[in-house]
């Protein structure tokens, strides 16, 4: 197996900015990524009515790490991307009560504006899971309210380069259909 051979990236600024999802089974079609790649340079399609949803998050609290896990010979990365979603009413926590025990496939937008990139967590075979803590503060300026959703999925991370469909509805409470 040859390596090619690694120059200084474009793309060195921190951070992410915006988060989109959608459960894996809404669907049409999941592209895959090119071969011998981590491109997915095909659209992903969705029937009448459905696409990427969106949600309202704190972008300073929007993070990604991974860990390499397995054992020798078998080894991938663990993703661990989280958003900060402020507040509590209904809709959120009908959100957070259907989507624990879903899959889904998310894209978390590079906080880079001069090299920008859309990164994939899930795939055609498995979709990144979501878990989540509820954090309710002191009522101090420092305080806060909300849902931490931390979504995990073991790979290494697709950079999705097609077109972006986002569903016509945009309340969390109208547009998660599990």
């Amino acid at each position: 197996m040859g390596y090619n051979t690694l120059t200084k990236p474009l793309n060195l600024m921190p951070g992410l900015s915006k988060f989109l999802f959608c459960e894996k089974s809404a669907f049409s079609t999941i592209a895959p990524a090119i071969p011998g790649s981590q491109i997915i340079g095909a659209d992903h399609t969705f029937p009448s009515g459905e696409g990427w949803k969106t949600a309202y998050i704190i972008v300073d609290e929007h993070t990604g790490k991974a860990a390499t896990a397995g054992n020798k010979g078998s080894q991938t990365l663990k993703n661990e991307f989280s958003v900060f979603l402020p507040g509590i009413d209904d809709a959120t926590l009908s959100f957070v009560k259907k989507a624990l025990n879903d899959e889904f496939i998310t894209l978390h937008k590079d906080a880079d504006c001069d090299n920008p990139l859309w990164l994939q967590l899930g795939d055609e075979c498995k979709g990144a899971t979501m878990t989540c803590d509820l954090e309710i503060g002191t009522t101090a300026p420092d305080g806060r309210k909300g849902y931490i959703l931390k979504f995990t999925w073991p790979g290494i991370m697709y950079i999705y380069t097609g077109q972006i469909t986002y569903q016509p509805v945009m309340s969390l409470l109208l547009t998660y259909n599990p």
